[in-house]
């Protein structure tokens, strides 16, 4: 019977050490939940946060790209507006260009166009 209960006994230290060792096995393998819920967490976090730096970064391209247009209207209403100017240019160039046919104009407008600072008005008057 001695012999039994010591072999109960000597099953039983290892049957606690067993436990023992499940125990700390158990409370490492919790540790490490808790650190991986903890990374998930701040992983979530990290996520939303680029999730709204996303949105921010496509409103500001939303509004350059908006600005750009109305940059590019601009140019273009400028470019035409360069092109009139140029074309009255011209147009003056071609009319400072001709000579003014004395033989053709009648005296009275002659005498005028002689003082000095007169001014070279459209002939005849309309």
């Amino acid at each position: 019977m001695q012999s039994t209960a010591v072999g109960l006994l000597d099953s039983s230290k290892q049957a606690s050490q067993r436990a023992e060792s499940a125990v700390k096995a158990s409370i490492e393998a919790s540790a490490n939940v808790s650190t991986a819920a903890t990374a998930a967490t701040e992983l979530s976090a990290s996520i939303a946060e680029i999730g709204h730096q996303l949105t921010r970064a496509s409103e500001v391209v939303r509004v350059t790209v908006t600005e750009a247009e109305t940059t590019n209207q601009q140019i273009a209403g400028l470019a035409d507006a360069a092109q009139k100017i140029g074309d009255v240019v011209k147009l003056i160039r071609d009319i400072a260009g001709q000579p003014i046919s004395w033989r053709s104009t009648p005296p009275s407008r002659r005498r005028a166009l002689a003082r000095p600072g007169a001014v070279l008005r459209r002939w005849p008057p309309t």
